[in-house]
C-alpha cells in the first residue's frame, strides 16, 4: 500500500470527528488562549514599563516622538506611547483595550505560525490543534518568549515585530515552496504597506530578510541568466515589497536616529559587549575572536531550543509509528530549496548580531521561522510513516497535558506575584510623605533557578528611585 503524497489541504492522520476528538482539539485550542489571557491580565507592571512611565499621565505624541528620536522603530513608538496608559496592576480601564490588543497580537502569531506549518487553515481537529498547542510551547517555554510575556513594554515591542515579520514572510515562503500568490493592484500595494511596517518594525531581522534575499537572487542568476526580466519583476508584488523596505529604511536611518541611541548606551556597550567597527579595524584578531564568540553564542541561543523540540518531536513520532513503517520524508525540490534558504536566513540573521552578545530577544523571528520549519518537516514525516489516529491523539493528549501544566504553573506564579506586589503597591501608597522605600525581597519574583519562567521583577536597581503614585521609592536595603 503505497503512503499518501503530501499535499497541503490534507493532514497527514483524519480521525474521525467524534466528541472526545473535538473535545480534544478544543482543549488544545483553549489551554494557550487561557496562558495568554493569565499573561495579559493577571501580571504586574515589570521595572522597564515603570521606567518608560507606566502609572503616569498619557503623553501619546510626546512619547512616540521621543521613541522615534530615541531608536526609531515603530514597536519602540508603540510601546512608549501606551504604556502610560497602564495602571500598575489590572483594573478595567483604558488599559483593558490594550491588553486586548496584545491578546489578540500573541493569537495571530501563533495562528499564522501554525497556518505556515500546515500550509492551510488549522481545523478543528486533534493533529492541527497539536500543532497550535506546540507552538505555543516551542516559543514561550524558550528564552525568546519571555519577551512575550515578562513586561508590558517588551509585550508591546516584540509582538508587533513577530506579527508583522511573520505576515510580511508569508507570500515569500509561499513563493519559496511554489504556492500561489495573488497577483493585483492591491495585493502590489499591501505589500509595499507591509514593507514599509516590517521594515519600520525592527532593525536586524529586515535586514537580514534583505541580504538573504539577495543572496538568493545571485544565486538564481547564476544558475538561470535568462530567469525573468526586470520589468516583470517591476510589475510584481515583490518590487513593492521591496520598495516600502526601502522607504522605511530611510526614515529610520536617515530622517530617524537609526541605533545610535543603542550604540551609545552605556548598559549596550557593557552588556552586550559591543563591537564597533573601530575597534574591529584597530584591533582585528582580538575583535575578530569576539565577533566568532558573539556568533556561537547568538547560534546556540536558536539552535539549541530548536534542537530540543527537533529532538522531542522525532520522539514522539518514533514511540507512535511501527518501525517497519518509519519513512525518512521525501522533500520536493521547492520544499529543499525553502529549508536551504530558511537555514540561510537565520544564519545571516545571527551573523547580523555578532557585534554584540545579542539579547534572546532580538533572534525572536529567526527562531520562530525555525519552529515553523521543524513542524512542517515533522508533520511531513508523520505522513510518510503513515501515523494512524489512535497513537496521534494519544500525542496530542501529550501536548494537551504539558500545556496544561505549563498553564498553571504560570497562573500559580502570577497569582503569587500579583498578591505580593499588591502588598507592596498599597504600602506605598499608604506611606506619609513623599519618599518611602521597599525592600529587593519583596519585589522579587521567585521563578525556578536559571529558567526565569515568569514576569520580570517590578523593580530593579537600574530604575531605582522609581516614581510610584507620585512619591520617590528607594531601596530600603
Amino acid at each position: 500500500m503505497r503512503s499518501p503524497s503530501f499535499e497541503p489541504g490534507k493532514s497527514p492522520v483524519a480521525p474521525s470527528l467524534t466528541r472526545s476528538h473535538k473535545a480534544l482539539a478544543t482543549a488544545l485550542y483553549l489551554v494557550p488562549v487561557l496562558f495568554l489571557v493569565v499573561s495579559y491580565f493577571v501580571i504586574t507592571v515589570a521595572a522597564e514599563d515603570i521606567y518608560q512611565g507606566a502609572g503616569t499621565p498619557p503623553d501619546v505624541l510626546g512619547d512616540a516622538a521621543a521613541a522615534f528620536a530615541n531608536n526609531s522603530r515603530i514597536s519602540d513608538m508603540y510601546a512608549w506611547a501606551v504604556i502610560n496608559f497602564f495602571d500598575y496592576q489590572f483594573a478595567f480601564g483604558p488599559d483593558t483595550v490594550f491588553r486586548l490588543i496584545d491578546l489578540i497580537l500573541a493569537l495571530t502569531a501563533l495562528y499564522l505560525m501554525t497556518l505556515l506549518a500546515l500550509q492551510r487553515r488549522p481545523r478543528l481537529r486533534a493533529p492541527d490543534a497539536a500543532t497550535f498547542s506546540t507552538v505555543f510551547l516551542a516559543v514561550f517555554l524558550t528564552w525568546m518568549g519571555r519577551s512575550l510575556y515578562s513586561g508590558f513594554s517588551v509585550i508591546h515591542n516584540y509582538l508587533l515585530i513577530a506579527v508583522l515579520s511573520l505576515v510580511f514572510l508569508m507570500p515569500f515562503i509561499y513563493r519559496l515552496l511554489d504556492r500561489k500568490t495573488p497577483e493585483s493592484r492591491a495585493f502590489n500595494l499591501a505589500m509595499a504597506l507591509l514593507g514599509f511596517l516590517f521594515g519600520f518594525s525592527t532593525n536586524v531581522t529586515p535586514a537580514a530578510f534583505a541580504i538573504t534575499a539577495l543572496i538568493v537572487v545571485l544565486f538564481d542568476r547564476w544558475r538561470r541568466p535568462d530567469q525573468g526580466s526586470a520589468k516583470s519583476f517591476v510589475a510584481s508584488w515583490r518590487f513593492w515589497a521591496f520598495l516600502g523596505l526601502g522607504v522605511s529604511t530611510v526614515l529610520m536611518y536617515v530622517v530617524g536616529a537609526g541605533v545610535s541611541a543603542y550604540q551609545n548606551s552605556p548598559t549596550y556597550l557593557l552588556r552586550e559587549d559591543y563591537i564597533s567597527l573601530a575597534a574591529l579595524l584597530s584591533s582585528p584578531i582580538s575583535s575578530g575572536w569576539k565577533l566568532l564568540s558573539h556568533f556561537g553564542f547568538n547560534a546556540l541561543q536558536i539552535v539549541g531550543p530548536l534542537v530540543i523540540v527537533g529532538l522531542l518531536l522525532w520522539l514522539v513520532l518514533v514511540t507512535s509509528t511501527p518501525k517497519a513503517s518509519r519513512q525518512v520524508p521525501r522533500l520536493t525540490p521547492a520544499e529543499l530549496r525553502a529549508f536551504a534558504t530558511l537555514g540561510l536566513f537565520i544564519c545571516v540573521h545571527t551573523t547580523a548580531l555578532s557585534q554584540v552578545k545579542a539579547q534572546a530577544r532580538w533572534l525572536l523571528p529567526a527562531y520562530m521561522l525555525g519552529v515553523v520549519g521543524l513542524l512542517y518537516y515533522f508533520r511531513k514525516a508523520a505522513l510518510a510513516s503513515r501515523l494512524r489516529p489512535r497513537p496521534a491523539t494519544r500525542a496530542a493528549g501529550l501536548v494537551l497535558v504539558g500545556s496544561i501544566l505549563v498553564t498553571v504553573y504560570f497562573a500559580n506564579t502570577a497569582i503569587a506575584y500579583h498578591r505580593q506586589i499588591h502588598s507592596v503597591l498599597w504600602h506605598i501608597k499608604q506611606s506619609p510623605g513623599q519618599e518611602t522605600c521597599v525592600t529587593r525581597e519583596s519585589v522579587k519574583n521567585h521563578t525556578i533557578r536559571g529558567f526565569r519562567f515568569g514576569q520580570a521583577d517590578m523593580l530593579g536597581d537600574w530604575v531605582m528611585p522609581a516614581t510610584i503614585y507620585g512619591k520617590t521609592v528607594y531601596f530600603c536595603d
